[in-house]
Formats: structure tokens, C-alpha cells, sequence
């Protein structure tokens, strides 16, 4: 089984975007997955990981802040955001099935059909965030522009401090399936714009 892969602090710098406007396929191209504490229980690491939820807001397109107190049989959604933009569903689709039943097509119910090779690299990331997602863990899910999902892993670091391991699990969308997030969980004309 694969192990979850570390991320290295990088130096980049860029100007944050918030995700307004129309929403489409091209405003989701990775999820990654970074489990942030070892231990929901405590304190200090929900509000780190409070802290970490807010710093990325304004970096992707929506974000999910997912805790599996010991003793639950499964992951929860403690936290979604940005309202505006990805519909919750999505996580509680991803933690709540996805991961932990037989992948599923979004828009269809059907069984994942995808060629040989790609099913292959989804396995091995459902297989990563499953290594994540432990009992006691706490995690932050984003999804959005590769380029912006970089960009939060720096900003993540830095709600962290150096001092804190921090493992992920990402994947880079086909244009089929951005396209299907898209149609099934972003808001066509967010509200933010629209206010």
C-alpha cells in the first residue's frame, strides 16, 4: 500500500485570488488531502487546524476540515467553505463514500469507468487518503487550480509553523472529471458574486 507522500516548504510567493466569479471545470484541476494532528481530541491541533481552514479560504475553490474522533466508525465534516462556491455535499460524498466504499461515477451512481492506468492512479490516492484518515486524525481537504492548491500547501505551513509534520495525499483531475465536480457540486453563479 502507498504511503501518504510529505510536503516540502517552498518560497513562492503570489497574489491570493478569491474564488468569485463563474465557477467551471477549470476552476478544479487537484484535491489534496493533509492530515494535520494526530490527536482531534486536543485542543491545540483543532484550533491549528481552524487556523489552517481560514488561511487557505481565499487560496481554492473549496476546502473541508474532516475529524475522526476515536470511537466513530467513520470520518465527520466538522467545516466547509467558502459557502459561496462548493456545494458540502461533496465532501461528506468523498470521506462519507468514496472513500470508503467502491468508487463511484458523481453524476451517475454507476461503478468507476475509467481506463486501466487511471483507475490504478485513483486507487492509489483513495489508498493514501485512507492511510490519512485514521482514527484520531484531523485532516484539510482542498480542491481548486493546481496552481492555487500549490499555493495553500505554503499557506498551510504557515498556519502550522515549521515545527509540524505535515503528510498529503494529492491528485491531479482529468479534464472529465473537473468537469464532473463542476456540474455536480460548484455553484454555476456563486452568491458571494451575486451579493
Amino acid at each position: 500500500m502507498p504511503s501518504p507522500t510529505s510536503t516540502s516548504r517552498t518560497s513562492t510567493s503570489r497574489t491570493s485570488t478569491s474564488p468569485t466569479g463563474a465557477q467551471d471545470g477549470a476552476s478544479v484541476s487537484r484535491l489534496t488531502v493533509w492530515r494535520l494532528g494526530e490527536d482531534v481530541s486536543d485542543p491545540s491541533v483543532r484550533l491549528l487546524a481552524e487556523r489552517a481552514a481560514r488561511a487557505v479560504e481565499p487560496e481554492v475553490t473549496g476546502w473541508a476540515l474532516v475529524s475522526w474522533p476515536v470511537g466513530r466508525p467513520a470520518p465527520r465534516i466538522d467545516a466547509t467553505g467558502p459557502d459561496a462556491a462548493l456545494d458540502p455535499s461533496c465532501w461528506h460524498l468523498l470521506f462519507g463514500g468514496l472513500l470508503m466504499a467502491p468508487l463511484l461515477d458523481v453524476r451517475t451512481g454507476a461503478p468507476f469507468r475509467e481506463p486501466p492506468p487511471r483507475r490504478t492512479e485513483v486507487a492509489v490516492f483513495v489508498n493514501q487518503v485512507r492511510d490519512l484518515a485514521v482514527p484520531g486524525s484531523c485532516l484539510l481537504a482542498v480542491v481548486g487550480r493546481a496552481a492555487d492548491v500549490h499555493a495553500a500547501a505554503d499557506t498551510v505551513h504557515g498556519a502550522l509553523g515549521a515545527r509540524t509534520p505535515l503528510v498529503a495525499a494529492t491528485i491531479a483531475l482529468s479534464s472529465r472529471e473537473a468537469a464532473a465536480v463542476a456540474a455536480a457540486f460548484l455553484d454555476p453563479e456563486p452568491r458571494a458574486a451575486s451579493a
